[in-house]
């Protein structure tokens, strides 16, 4: 009688435990961007950032560097000690290149992560072990002394009579200049098999050394059936050549902007979920947005991360905006949703509030989980009377 007594105690103890107690895993945010420069002999530059702590608890954050270019870099701590979650530490990074550097590529990462695991393993010995890190790349291109360029082809998918602006952006990597000029070649491959139907032809640039241009070329679809392409470019810098492969589709591509977060808080990094609807029977690479907020005579402006839709898909884009120095108040705001080589437009207001409410959904999940935890009480009341009546039964009969 005793076990059974014991095991209905713990399995009714357990449930509100479970109910209450759950592990969220959240990335550890970082205010900066990456960054690319052209090499020059002993150029410092000076960059600050800022760690946001995402933990359920306070807790140390570590940074650190890495890349061919970390003996360059100095960082003003190592360390942001004691974070509170929500909390935003900042801290400098100082790149100090030295007066030569080996022609190519270069680059410095920096990272920002938790100090502890949360989690198995952690402090507080929870069910999920997580460690979150996010990183950053400065990139430092060191020119070459023969005539060398790269460049990014991109063929966007338009709809049907468009006009598809076709564009080849190319960066010089060499300390000469050089004549540039692009040819496209438009396949369909609608039959099985290609059939080249259009070769385009852009005008020739001077590409002076270490800048970039952008080589432009307009396919006109009126006469085009709906579907898939291959477009084709071929880069000429001087006698050299290079080649990129796109496809495209010619149909009927759209995104819309469904809802947006419309209310954030003063002094602390706010999550605005940007809900955004393909209405495309294809995935859409590349879809990000932008939030532009208007506070006097300042623009604070926002991004988002970069997604992929699937066809017809409906997900938010997740943008981060610090409202330390935007005023409390309606602020007239714009939201530019990108995909392919379109956009969508929403302007609204944006409300900036100086205390944070308890939202309804809290609420309610509360008064939920108190109320399942009165009625297992009295579950666990009315079962340990029911033992002892029991008990008490077999005790007569003995």
């Amino acid at each position: 009688m005793a076990t059974i007594k014991k095991n209905t105690f713990l399995f009714l103890l357990i449930i509100p435990i479970l109910l209450i107690v759950t592990a969220e895993v959240s990335a550890v945010g970082i205010l900066g961007s990456n960054d690319f420069f052209i090499f020059e002999p002993g150029i410092q530059k000076i960059y600050n950032f800022g760690v946001l702590s995402n933990t359920d608890r306070v807790m140390d954050h570590g940074v650190g560097v890495n890349g061919d270019l970390d003996k360059y870099a100095t960082l003003s701590t190592d360390v942001l000690k004691d974070l509170a979650p929500g909390e935003v530490a900042y801290f400098s990074l100082n790149l100090s290149l030295p007066n030569e550097l080996s022609p190519g590529m270069h680059s410095l990462t920096l990272c920002a992560g938790e100090s502890e695991t949360r989690g198995s393993g952690g402090r507080e010995g929870t069910s999920i072990g997580t460690k979150a890190a996010v990183c950053l790349v400065i990139r430092v291109l060191s020119l070459y002394p023969e005539k060398l360029a790269e460049f990014e082809f991109y063929a966007s998918d338009v709809s049907s009579g468009e006009i598809d602006e076709m564009r080849m952006e190319v960066r010089s990597l060499s300390q000469q200049n050089m004549l540039i000029r692009g040819d496209i070649d438009v396949y369909s491959n609608s039959s099985g098999s290609l059939v080249k139907i259009v070769s385009l032809t852009t005008p020739e640039k001077i590409l002076n050394s270490g800048k970039s241009e952008t080589l432009f070329a307009y396919l006109n679809t009126t006469n085009l059936d709906i579907g898939e392409y291959i477009a084709k470019a071929t880069l000429h810098f001087d006698e050299n050549t290079s080649s990129q492969e796109k496809t495209f589709k010619i149909g009927n591509l759209s995104m819309e902007i469904m809802n947006f977060t419309d209310t954030i808080y003063k002094n602390k990094v706010n999550k605005i979920e940007v809900y955004t609807k393909s209405r495309w029977n294809s995935k859409i690479d590349g879809v990000y947005s932008e939030v532009f907020v208007k506070d006097g005579n300042q623009t604070i402006k926002a991004s988002s991360s970069t997604e992929s839709f699937e066809p017809w898909q409906i997900k938010p884009l997740i943008v981060f905006l610090d409202a330390k120095n935007i005023s409390v108040g309606d602020h007239n705001f714009k939201i530019i949703l990108y995909y392919g080589e379109k956009t969508a437009e929403v302007n609204g207001v944006l409300k900036v509030r100086e205390k944070i409410e308890l939202a309804s959904s809290t609420i309610f999940l509360t008064a939920v989980i108190l109320l399942l935890m009165i009625v297992f009480i009295i579950l666990l009341i009315r079962t340990m009377k029911k033992m002892k009546e029991l008990e008490k039964r077999v005790k007569k009969k003995k």
